[in-house]
């Protein structure tokens, strides 16, 4: 035995050195100086840090030695001095764990050696368990058992926690999240499942003859919240990859199937890859492991089967293409800088309903997220971590609940561009949802939408069959060619990319907008990349963007830039003023003012001045041009109703209205240098150039001669 003073080796000292002897492990100083960590194998471990007061102890008692000139701590190695330490400190830790619970324990330690000390019970708690009596069965005495950490094989991966709550990847590999609360027996169950043998193995409950009955639950619950507590401050926001596409640091696509994940030619099994977490979720369909058979590459299948609808845009096959564009797009998603959004529209017998089987039920299958009745909440909250498409039929106008169809196009809006969705939680906390999914709409008319909405959608109208009788579709033919077009797709990652980069630079210098060139540059690289295996050639672009200019667009969605819808509004708003039993509009008030009328009608200038004015409005002339303008008064009561209810609404009553960001976009329009009379009252107002807004030919001509 080694000569020691008594009360010198505690607990917490004789569990030091039976760990470091007994298992290998070297204790390796922090950079701080205060304390050492535990590694083995080279690996830090989860466990407690190691005062640095303890471990200078124990090398001055001779129980502990130096390993390398790193200042690393280990074993003594190989001696008689090696063997008393270890002695030594198992003597401790067995008459401690040893001690019945009728007894005085304080009484037991003063018989072993030289390790007599008062506090040793009272710390012994902290590293046994205490020996409760058993509720078991048999009604046996427990006995006791104790264990420091969990063992490295455990089945569920401790990931971290924050504020209260704790994260693991279970025994299925299932990401899971548990408040400090819940790690009660059941729930510490559900995360080993279904290896809850291993909790009977390392955790044992047993009696007074060694029968093992049960599992110490408390025990598991604190030694897993402590793990989690090692491991550090960590939430699952930018860290956890549900099923879908990612790409890596490098831009190289990783897929991940649910139960594996594909990554650089490689299979790995769901868990940390890279500091990402991986869980495991219901397998998808992977790229085909065959060689297409169908006598021509998939892509080039799939788009002679797209060409037996009749679609809108016929010349060069553009809209079909860009379908199959969404088509390669949608399953690559979540590793795609931009995730473009396409709106299927027609009437009956337009053969829409055999296309959306064609895509949703055969070609995509679990792939994609389907619904016909949706929530944007129901939406975000079933797809979770996911970046898989969706796909929603019938979003139809709903004149009497507009809000509905808003907040899902809204959904599809943030995941364009890898936004995150916040809402807040019942217990106070925010949720934070990220939202990477390539969104399709298919519906017989396109609700309302702003220009912010269209300038993120392809829109592919349908026009009716020429034969009564849609394509006929082969279901199982159908699967295989989705999962040919996946390997396709997933073999040309590279050649997409660079084709997408072509593509919206050629639409960046037709004069399109950056969104605009973000949509159809990513449907169009796709296609290509997918149906060719070179990079377009400077007339092939040409060809397919002659369709795609910025009027044509612009004609097909009926966009115009905000400024421009703003006046619109104004002009064609009713004013609540009668004359002669009828009311006019705002712009024919403003041509009136500015333009003159027929006595007999009763609208001549003044009068047009006079209503414009209850509107905080007038036509004015330039001093020195002579150039006519009209007035817009930047605050408002009457003008504020006009805008009621639109996005260029008053804020407040007094506060200038959202009206006059937007009217002064307004080509030729200018801040009022001085206050404008009106009604009464001089005001700061936007002056507008009449002959832009409402020219002299605005209405029938030069006046109101022709109308009739």
């Amino acid at each position: 035995m080694i000569d020691l003073p008594d009360d010198f080796l505690t607990p917490d000292l004789a569990r030091l050195v039976v760990t470091v002897a007994s298992r290998d492990v070297t204790l390796v100083p922090l950079a701080t100086g205060n304390a050492y960590t535990m590694h083995r194998a080279g690996q830090p471990m989860v466990s407690r840090l190691v005062p640095t007061s303890q471990v200078d102890a124990l090398l001055d008692a001779g129980m502990l030695d130096r390993a390398d000139d790193d200042g690393a701590i280990g074993a003594l190695a190989g001696t008689e001095a090696a063997r008393a330490a270890l002695t030594e400190a198992e003597a401790v830790l067995a008459a401690v764990a040893a001690v019945p619970p009728d007894r005085d324990s304080r009484a037991v330690v003063p018989s072993v050696g030289g390790t007599a000390f008062e506090a040793a019970v009272e710390a012994a708690e902290a590293y046994v368990p205490p020996l409760d009596g058993g509720d078991d069965d048999d009604g046996g005495v427990e006995l006791p058992f104790r264990r420091e950490r969990l063992p490295e094989d455990c089945p569920v991966q401790p990931l971290g926690n924050r504020n209260g709550v704790h994260y693991y990847l279970d025994a299925q590999c299932q990401f899971r999240e548990l408040p400090d609360e819940k790690h009660g027996e059941a729930s510490i169950r559900g995360l080993f499942a279904p290896r809850t043998r291993w909790l009977y193995n390392n955790y044992p409950r047993k009696n007074k003859d060694g029968g093992v009955t049960g599992w110490h639950a408390k025990i598991v619950a604190e030694q897993l919240m402590e793990a989690n507590a090692f491991k550090g401050l960590w939430t699952p926001r930018d860290h956890v990859r549900g099923a879908g596409a990612w790409a890596d640091e490098d831009g190289r696509l990783i897929l991940h199937l649910g139960n594996l994940v594909l990554r650089n030619g490689e299979t790995q099994r769901p868990g940390v890859i890279d500091d990402m977490v991986y869980p495991a979720d219901e397998p998808l369909p992977g790229p085909s492991d065959e060689d297409w058979d169908g006598g021509i590459s998939p892509a080039a299948y799939l788009m002679n089967l797209l060409r037996k609808w009749e679609f809108k845009r016929k010349a060069a096959d553009l809209d079909a293409m860009l379908l199959l564009g969404w088509l390669v797009a949608a399953p690559l998603g979540g590793a795609l800088r931009f995730r473009p959004c396409v709106w299927l529209t027609g009437d009956k017998g337009t053969g829409k309903s055999t296309l959306q089987d064609l895509i949703m039920e055969h070609l995509m299958g679990r792939w994609l997220l389907r619904a016909a009745d949706a929530t944007a909440a129901s939406l975000y909250q079933t797809k979770g971590q996911t970046t898989l498409p969706i796909a929603l039929d019938e979003l139809e106008p709903r004149p009497d609940n507009p809000q509905r169809n808003n907040g899902i196009i809204e959904l599809a809006k943030i995941a364009a561009t890898s936004g995150k969705l916040r809402r807040g939680g019942q217990d106070g906390q925010a949720a934070e949802y990220p939202i990477r999914s390539c969104f399709m709409f298919s519906s017989i008319l396109i609700p309302p939408l702003t220009s912010q909405d269209k300038s993120r959608m392809a829109v592919l109208e349908l026009d009716p069959l020429r034969s009564t009788d849609p394509p006929k579709l082969e279901p199982k033919l159908m699967r295989r060619l989705g999962r040919a077009l996946l390997r396709l797709s997933v073999e040309r990652w590279g050649a997409i990319l660079e084709a997408i980069d072509i593509f919206r630079a050629a639409l960046g210098r037709a004069g399109h907008s950056g969104r605009t060139c973000d949509v159809f540059g990513t449907l169009l690289g796709c296609v290509w990349a997918v149906l060719h295996d070179r990079m377009p050639k400077p007339m092939e672009i040409a060809a397919l963007l002659d369709q795609l200019t910025v009027e044509a667009l612009a004609e097909q969605s009926g966009d115009a830039p905000d400024h421009e819808n703003c006046v619109h509004h104004l002009l064609t708003t009713m004013a609540d003023i009668y004359r002669g039993g009828t009311r006019r509009t705002i712009g024919e008030h403003v041509y009136s003012a500015a333009y003159g009328g027929p006595s007999d009608q009763g609208f001549d200038r003044l009068e047009g001045q006079q209503a414009l004015g209850l509107y905080g409005m007038r036509v004015v002339k330039d001093g020195q041009d002579g150039r006519l303008y009209l007035a817009v008064s930047n605050s408002h009561t009457n003008l504020a109703g006009l805008f009621a209810g639109t996005v260029w609404a008053a804020g407040h009553s007094g506060g200038a209205g959202v009206w006059v960001q937007s009217l002064r976009r307004f080509e030729g329009a200018q801040r009022s240098q001085h206050g404008i009379q009106i009604g009464g009252k001089v005001q700061r107002c936007t002056l507008l150039p009449l002959e832009a807004i409402v020219p002299k030919e605005a209405f029938f001509g030069d006046g109101w001669e022709a109308h009739d």
